[in-house]
């Protein structure tokens, strides 16, 4: 029997020689391999994967054979490897399909090394070779290493996949088998075997190979903690790697990397080996699950300022040396100083403070202190013992800092007195001391940015006016609060102070949570109401002091106060003005105070040069309108909700005029005389420019000449320049007359071989006999000095009134042309700014005049340019004559396009 089921193969190179019967079973369409070798025989990794034998060989070794043949006599009577016989199959004998399913190893108490594998064997032979076994082949050594009986095991999975092979439902094995530990370092084969042999597991039988498996062999460890506590600092981790199976003894080494010497060493309990999560990590490192350790050393503060490195060893001398050691240098600590402050907390009074500090220091310095240093005062206000909280988002950031998911603080100093005005830094100390404020032993510093008692905010949240009083709510907070307990709103007109209301101030925890840093911003409310003896006046504005003083009254000799800005008590706005050829529309708001006797309305238009009136319209109560958005904007104005208007007007050309502005009133005349409050609006202008009238202005409009850009380059009149406020010969420090200029004055520099750079220098240089605002050439506008304040260049009475600026003697047609382009530019740019119409009348009363019109309409001066200068470019290169009436043109044209 045993000889019709010896199947044999005979492999060479890619070619295989297959018997008879293999060929009829391939005729079939049963394919298969298999090959007469012993399960020590050397086989090709590439035939490895999956190969059947049915095979009757002789045994492995005379060794092996006498250690199961006396494995056999002591329990013969029960063979556990055997499986039944399967009558319930349509059995295909050729079968032979398997799969390695996994494969681990461990190390067991005794320090043995067990592989662990489970998987599946499914071949048609099991019911002639009903003995399963487990050999472990190696493929780099090319030899048997050990075999072990494998009880089956029952593979419902398997059956449903091979119904047709005979015993598929307990194809399966799963068992640990002892291995050399020199193994774990080569490339081994899983044998399954189905054999008739219940001893040796030879005879006949069908093997199916795994693929080659390896074992991992890296050298795995992982520092869990590192703490310092009273100059004792423990470590613990775990080491495992396939190089150290076996080995019996576990250290961990203190080395100072900084002298290069090992500092102590300490041998590793049993008790703290057992790590399961390991193993479980790594199921190919055979003593990953004895692999953990923890260690105590003396490390006291002497270690503070070197970078200690934990060595973690197996071997197999009780010393912890040998000469095969498996080691593991963790990486040294470095003690790098790292801090935040998360917030500087003086909401409610006290200093709470909270944030990080990172730095392995602390394992030889484990007491915490927290410092506050007035920087002012060269002095400690106060220090505190604080623990340290855990910190995993700093560990996440500095994960070489061994302490940094313990480096967090949070504590508040109560009773601590801070002074307004000064610098104040939070000092982070790990000490060895726990005395005082640890400075007495070694210890380790962070200072955190310092901070200054100087900040204040407030807001104004409601107005409500009364009957000659204002309840004003809000929050006010002020550092200075620490030294000024009493609280005032103080509420002032144009004329002085209407009066006053000590604060009660309440909880604000809004304000506590945008101002932590301003003291005792959290109880920073305020409701107050305060009565005055005196109407407003509309032509006042409020403003409201908020104060903090020594003094019960408000006042002392001490106070902190913050002064809001101004609140017009007569405030509006023209939002359309539309004015047609022969009607217009104007709407918007006008709100003011104690319009209560005023019950009248009126739109008045005037014209902007002469400031005539043109006529007026009574706003009728259908006219006006509900404006709440003027009441949220306006509060401390009564009635600002119902000051809307809107009228529309037919019959009247308005346009006729230079200019024209309305005015919008509140009058207790019907007439809309009397006593009124009014509002004025923005000028309309209605400039139109003739350019045509001369021929240089039309060649300037028909070739589309542009101007340059200003160039600001204030050399002059600065404040804390070397001119200062300008002065003249024989003359006192001046101011324009009206506050701002009112004119553009003309000028000509009458040098007809110098540059605009070179005319800029010599001004700079000779400022206190004359200078002007600005220089144009042809290409470029430079203004030296601020327009807001007088210059010296038309005598005392021209530079009380006008922006003046030079002309630069040029040549060629283009270029003088270019030239009048900017000058008129530059006069209607600031025509703009001041809020002037542009007017010409031929003497001082326009707002554009030549310097020759100085002399001539307001003295001071003798000079007559430009005229000559302009007569003379005008003839050579056009033929015609440009005077300041032409120039005039020019000017509106350019104001036209502002």
């Amino acid at each position: 029997m045993e000889a019709k089921k010896r199947f044999k193969l005979y492999k060479s190179g890619k070619l295989w020689c297959v018997s008879a019967m293999t060929f009829a079973a391939v005729a079939m369409g049963t394919a298969f391999n298999t090959t007469n070798a012993h399960a020590d025989s050397n086989v090709d990794n590439a035939s490895a994967a999956v190969q059947t034998q049915t095979v009757n060989t002789k045994s492995a070794t005379t060794k092996f054979n006498a250690a199961v043949d006396a494995q056999a006599q002591s329990s013969s009577a029960a063979v556990n490897n055997e499986v039944p016989v399967d009558t319930t199959t349509a059995n295909n004998v050729y079968a032979n399909d398997g799969h390695l399913d996994s494969y681990s190893v461990s190390q067991n108490d005794q320090g043995q090394t067990q592989l662990h594998v489970a998987g599946w064997q499914a071949t048609g032979q099991s019911n002639n070779e009903r003995y399963r076994w487990i050999v472990v082949y190696d493929q780099t050594a090319h030899n048997e290493v050990t075999r072990q009986k494998a009880e089956p095991q029952t593979r419902p999975d398997v059956q449903r996949a091979y119904p047709n092979t005979a015993n598929s439902l307990n194809s399966g094995y799963d068992l640990s088998i002892t291995i050399p530990t020199n193994v774990l370092s080569h490339t081994l084969n899983i044998v399954s075997r189905y054999s008739s042999d219940p001893v040796h597991g030879e005879g006949q039988h069908t093997d199916y190979w795994s693929t080659p498996i390896t074992f991992d062999d890296g050298n795995h460890a992982w520092m869990d903690s590192l703490t310092g506590k009273g100059g004792e600092v423990t470590v613990s981790g775990w080491h495992a790697a396939n190089a150290a199976a076996g080995m019996k003894y576990h250290y961990v080494i203190a080395f100072d990397q900084t002298e290069g010497h090992e500092i102590a060493r300490q041998l590793v309990a049993t008790s703290d080996e057992t790590r399961d999560d390991v193993a479980k990590a790594y199921p190919q490192v055979a003593n990953a699950d004895h692999s953990g350790f923890k260690a105590s050393f003396t490390l006291n503060s002497q270690f503070t300022n070197h970078n200690i490195q934990f060595i973690s060893r197996w071997t197999n001398d009780p010393a912890g040396n040998g000469s095969h050691t498996v080691d593991y240098w963790f990486n040294p600590i470095v003690k790098q100083n790292n801090g935040y402050m998360d917030s500087f907390n003086l909401s409610k009074g006290s200093l709470t403070v909270a944030g990080w500090h990172a730095n392995d220091a602390s394992i030889f310095e484990p007491n915490h202190f927290l410092i506050v240093y007035d920087n002012t005062a060269h002095r400690q206000v106060a220090s505190a013992q604080v623990d340290t909280i855990a910190s995993p988002d700093v560990a996440k950031v500095y994960p070489d800092t061994k302490t940094a998911d313990q480096a967090r603080f949070n504590y508040t100093f109560d009773n601590i007195h801070l002074q307004a005005n000064h610098s104040y830094s939070l000092v982070s100390r790990y000490s060895d001391s726990t005395t005082g404020n640890g400075g007495a032993g070694s210890y380790t510093d962070y200072w955190y940015p310092a901070v200054t008692l100087d900040q204040s905010a407030y807001n104004i949240d409601t107005w409500k006016p009364g009957n000659n009083s204002m309840q004003i709510t809000g929050w006010v907070a002020n550092d200075q609060a620490e030294d000024y307990k009493y609280g005032y709103v103080i509420l002032l007109d144009d004329q002085g102070e209407l009066g006053r209301q000590r604060i009660n101030f309440t909880e604000r925890d809004d304000v506590a949570s945008v101002y932590p840093g301003i003291y005792e911003s959290d109880d920073s409310g305020f409701n107050v109401t305060i009565p005055y003896s005196h109407a407003l006046s509309n032509d006042d504005h409020l403003q409201v002091v908020l104060r903090f003083t020594n003094d019960p009254d408000g006042n002392g000799s001490q106070t902190a106060d913050i002064w809001t800005g101004k609140f017009a008590t007569n405030a509006g706005f023209f939002d359309t003005i539309d004015i047609q050829d022969n009607s217009f529309h104007v709407s918007g708001w006008h709100a003011a105070a104690n319009i209560s006797d005023k019950p009248y309305a009126y739109i008045i238009a005037m014209d902007a040069i002469n400031h005539s009136e043109i006529a007026r319209w009574n706003v009728t109560d259908s006219s006006r309108k509900l404006r709440p958005d003027v009441q949220k904007a306006n509060p401390w104005i009564d009635d600002s909700q119902e000051s809307g208007f809107s009228l529309d007007v037919n019959g009247i050309k308005l346009n006729s005029h230079s200019g024209v502005y309305f005015i919008h009133r509140y009058t207790d005349d019907k007439n809309g005389n009397g006593n009124y409050v009014d509002y004025n609006s923005n000028v309309i202008s209605f400039v139109h420019a003739n350019m045509y009238a001369n021929a240089i202005n039309a060649f300037i409009a028909n070739n589309h000449i542009g101007h340059a850009n200003i160039e600001f380059r204030h050399i002059l009149n600065e404040p804390g320049s070397r001119s200062g406020v300008l002065t003249g010969p024989g003359t006192d420090e001046i101011n324009y007359t009206y506050g701002k200029p009112v004119k553009v004055i003309v000028h000509e520099t009458a040098n007809p071989n110098d540059s605009i750079e070179g005319e800029i220098n010599y001004e700079s240089q000779d400022y206190e006999r004359a200078f002007v605002h600005a220089f144009v050439d042809g290409n470029r506008i430079v203004e030296i000095a601020p327009t807001d304040r007088p210059c010296w260049g038309s005598g005392p009475d021209g530079n009380a009134v006008g922006v003046q600026f030079e002309q630069v003697e040029v040549y060629g047609r283009d270029n003088f042309a270019r030239e009048l382009v900017n000058g008129a530019y530059y006069a209607a740019y600031n025509m703009k700014k001041y809020g002037m119409l542009p007017t010409f009348t031929g003497n001082a009363d326009g707002t554009l005049l030549s310097h020759h019109m100085v002399s001539l309409f307001l003295g001071g001066t003798d000079h007559v340019d430009p005229d000559a200068y302009w007569s003379n470019r005008a003839g050579s290169y056009f033929g015609t004559n440009y005077t300041m009436s032409d120039f005039f043109e020019l000017v509106k044209y350019e104001y036209m396009q502002l």
